[in-house]
């Protein structure tokens, strides 16, 4: 087991900060905010993602997150393309795992079973995806 740090309970700090930051308290891991990786893309390469986490001694345990994932209509091809994308990204970097969040309850009127029957669809979904 490894013990990880949370680089959404740093909010303000960038991506790079939270590397040096976990590496430096004696985290082996480290759940990526995807937001941050975002923003670290913009001006580096995956390849420096990669270097920066192994030069650190930091393994990408999670990539977190695609939020609010079902009864999406229209949207769920934005999903469907931000799971491809940090699929990719969390393949590059040996990451095992990319967070997705449920959704909310879209009416109080919504039975247990369409909620089921809604997630597990997307689920299969994004799972083909991830493979």
């Amino acid at each position: 087991m490894k013990l990880g740090f949370h680089g959404a309970t740093t909010m303000t700090s960038d991506l790079k900060t939270d590397v040096a930051v976990s590496a430096h308290a004696g985290f082996k891991a480290l759940e990526l905010w995807a937001a941050k990786v975002d923003r670290f893309l913009a001006d580096h390469s995956l390849a420096d993602l990669k270097a920066l986490l192994a030069d650190h001694g930091v393994a990408a345990m999670t990539l977190n997150s695609i939020e609010f994932i079902a009864f999406r209509g229209d949207e769920f091809g934005q999903i469907k393309a931000r799971c491809r994308e940090l699929s990719q990204i969390a393949q590059a970097i040996g990451c095992p795992t990319v967070v997705v969040v449920p959704s909310p309850t879209p009416t109080r009127e919504t039975t247990w079973a369409t909620i089921v029957k809604e997630h597990v669809s997307v689920l299969r979904d994004l799972s083909d995806i991830a493979s």
